[in-house]
């Protein structure tokens, strides 16, 4: 009788032993792939929830009530919890309302919170305009040191654009002429910001000033439209269902002649190239390495700097146009200021340090009409651990709730009075420091954020802005339709912008 012959273990097996270990496989696949979301719920159960929290009630919330309520809805909650949950298309959205919380949202490292990816994932901005805008920060290195440092040298471009744009759209008349004041401001700023951007003539040059005005809307609709798909569609979404590549190819039209002459300079002539213009475009084509010097991806680093800046800073003065036509009787104090200061500093950079009362006029507007109820937004890289011990499962995107703290009537008294002087009189009773200027940041202050990811642009749009203020209210009266009537702001969901319908009233100054 031969011995028995060993044979392998699968041939061993049976039809249905091999079904049997197939579904062992499939469950224990799907248990642990299961586990971190299990585990995220468990951390996001142990946090306050506004509104349901089951799927179909959650959506609906969110598309309805909270959209349409958001800011009221957050307010409440916020004094009602130190931290807490709100509904947003991609998940639950973190909101936190003590010092010691925005303490930390601020002072964690970027290998455990980071302010971009939290854009990144709320505006979808790698599926319309590439990967690398997120992953390559270069640009906001030049924003923070090299734009910071030239604009003292920058302040004459910043002012004769100035006035070219506000003349241009703001006829100097002896009767009053009435102006959609955001359609108006929108226009003005998107000059004035190109000047630094890509310089004269192409600053002036109206479609091109259109395409980026209008792109910040086109970005918008299109990642409303990129939410409704899964990852895995979104950039065929993206690429065939939204506008964003046609305005990139017009915009590359546009910036290529004015790319290759630069980088055709560069390689003749080194950075310091002859008759070099002190534009922001000039800094990345010196700067940008690798893929990133392609006229697209150059061209994609300025439309998205235009997309960062022309609302946010037309948002900002239009509010502060609102604040100040409404309370006239503020207006000759700052002329006054203006005109004596301007008197001993000439128009410049060093002029505008000086205007206190018109610094202090965009800091309570800020305080009061800010871009949204949200600021020092940060998503979790890792499980977030506040100081507390509570914990934030990755990948979840957490904000401070800036109304605590800007309504604050211990560190504002009275603080819902709309009091333009305020952060003035408070430098003259501390003394002439920088922690009530207008770009500065604390944890009673978040308009521009708070810590090391604070908006890096704030320093130039409170010149352009202040420069534009002073000029106009040099220039013209002005006054709303109706006396003292400040048009309603517009919220939609968490943001805040000025009324896009309200109108001011402008003449050539009488007295």
């Amino acid at each position: 009788m031969p011995p028995a012959q060993s044979i392998p273990f699968w041939q061993s097996l049976t039809v249905s032993s091999t079904k049997s270990l197939g579904i062992v496989a499939i469950i224990a696949l799907v248990v642990l792939y299961s586990l971190p979301w299990l585990h995220k719920q468990r951390l996001l159960a142990s946090i306050p929830a506004i509104g349901p929290t089951n799927p179909i009630s959650f959506y609906r919330f969110r598309t309805s009530t909270f959209h349409a309520n958001a800011r009221a809805i957050v307010e409440e909650a916020a004094r009602k919890h130190r931290i807490f949950r709100v509904p947003q298309v991609y998940g639950w959205h973190i909101v936190v309302s003590e010092k010691q919380y925005i303490d930390d949202l601020r002072k964690a490292p970027d290998d455990y919170a980071t302010f971009s990816d939290a854009m990144e994932e709320m505006m979808l901005v790698r599926y319309l305009l590439g990967p690398t805008l997120n992953k390559n920060h270069y640009t906001t290195e030049i924003i923070k040191h090299q734009l910071a440092r030239n604009l003292p040298n920058l302040f004459p471009d910043i002012r004769e654009e100035t006035l070219v744009a506000v003349e241009n759209k703001i006829p100097l008349t002896e009767d009053w002429i009435k102006l959609p004041a955001y359609g108006i401001v929108v226009q003005i700023i998107a000059q004035i910001t190109n000047r630094i951007l890509v310089g004269v003539p192409l600053c002036r040059n109206k479609d091109f000033l259109n395409l980026n005005i209008g792109f910040t809307m086109e970005v918008n609709t299109g990642k409303r439209k990129l939410q409704q798909y899964p990852d895995l569609l979104r950039p065929l979404v993206a690429k065939y269902f939204t506008s964003v590549p046609q305005r990139i190819e017009q915009a590359l039209q546009f910036l290529r002649p004015f790319i290759e002459e630069k980088e055709q300079k560069l390689k003749d002539y080194g950075k310091d190239y002859p008759d070099k213009a002190e534009t922001f475009l000039s800094w990345i084509v010196d700067e940008a390495q690798g893929e990133e010097r392609s006229p697209i991806k150059l061209t994609n680093r300025i439309l998205m700097l235009n997309f960062g800046a022309i609302h946010t800073s037309s948002s900002t003065f239009t509010h502060a146009l609102y604040e100040l036509a409404a309370r006239p009787q503020y207006i000759p104090a700052l002329r006054e200021e203006v005109e004596t200061v301007v008197k001993r500093y000439g128009w410049s950079k060093m002029a505008l340090i000086h205007m206190n009362k018109l610094d202090s006029l965009f800091k309570e507007t800020q305080r009061l009409n800010g871009h949204g109820c949200l600021s020092v937004t940060r998503m979790a890289l890792k499980e977030f651990i506040f100081s507390d011990g509570t914990r934030i499962p990755k990948g979840t995107i957490m904000s401070a709730a800036s109304a605590i703290p800007h309504l604050n009537d211990e560190v504002y008294p009275d603080p819902k009075t709309f009091d333009p002087f305020r952060f003035a009189k408070i430098r003259e009773k501390e003394g002439q420091g920088t922690s009530n200027q207008f770009v500065a940041t604390n944890n009673d202050y978040l308009a521009f954020g708070h810590g090391k990811h604070a908006c890096p642009g704030r320093f130039f749009a409170a010149n352009e802005l202040k420069l534009m203020m002073a000029h106009i209210i040099s220039t013209y009266d002005i006054k709303l339709e109706q006396d003292g009537v400040k048009p309603p702001n517009q919220w939609f969901g968490l943001s805040c912008m000025p009324n896009p319908r309200g109108s001011i009233l402008f003449r050539r100054r009488r007295d």
